[in-house]
């Protein structure tokens, strides 16, 4: 598969607030453009933080605001509690955005991207150059990929003992199975693997390595599990 990037994928048809920006106003642009994020830009397109519905839940005006017993309070450092008071009583996009939102290049891959997206729980991932904002790669992004991906990894003129090279190229390549014990042929774009692998797992990923190749019409994986000797 061709090695995409953020660039590639991106949405730069952003909809942005600046740090003055009033709450409830934040809040509208959400609704009203069916987003859950907002990026926080200075009038030269710095990116200064992100709010989302996240960062807007816990709000005094919605009475969603926890009492908090005085017991708990005795763990909690006042620097903390500050920070809670501004998140839910703040009035701007300075107040409540998250500050420390972790971006990445144009030429960062989609790979990474979904990394981070999965490391950190999050659902998007700004796109920054020269301290800029110059797109956002979302979850939604990265779905539509795939789905392309499943119609453009056909390739019907590709020949048949390209295919098999790149399949062998592509498992010497990963530490989960031994080439030594396995046969790779392709005709017609049917690849037909043999062999003898370690479990039923290495066999289904063998079927998924070699299903994605272009050029794969359809795998035949016919290796055999080892069976370990009897102590």
């Amino acid at each position: 598969m061709n090695r995409m990037l953020a660039r590639d994928v991106m949405s730069t048809d952003l909809i942005v607030v600046a740090p003055a920006t009033t709450v409830d106003k934040i809040a509208m642009i959400m609704m009203l453009n069916l987003i859950s994020a907002v990026p926080v830009v200075d009038e030269k397109f710095h990116l200064l933080g992100i709010v989302s519905e996240g960062d807007l839940v816990i709000r005094d005006e919605a009475g969603t605001v926890p009492r908090q017993s005085w017991w708990l309070k005795l763990f909690e450092s006042s620097e903390e509690m500050a920070r809670e008071y501004t998140k839910s009583h703040g009035q701007t996009a300075e107040d409540v955005m998250t500050r420390h939102v972790v971006s990445v290049g144009p030429d960062a891959t989609t790979a990474q991207v979904a990394d981070i997206m999965r490391r950190r729980g999050i659902k998007r991932v700004p796109v920054v150059e020269d301290g800029k904002l110059v797109g956002m790669v979302t979850r939604a992004d990265i779905v539509q990929m795939v789905a392309l991906g499943a119609s453009a990894a056909t390739d019907d003129k590709r020949p048949d003992n390209e295919i098999q090279e790149e399949i062998m190229d592509r498992l010497r390549n990963e530490a989960w199975v031994d080439t030594a014990f396995l046969s790779v042929s392709v005709q017609d774009h049917t690849a037909e693997v043999s062999g003898l692998i370690a479990s039923e797992d290495q066999k289904h990923a063998l079927t998924v390595l070699i299903r994605e190749v272009p050029g794969v019409k359809s795998v035949r994986n016919i290796t055999r599990v080892m069976s370990l000797p009897a102590l």
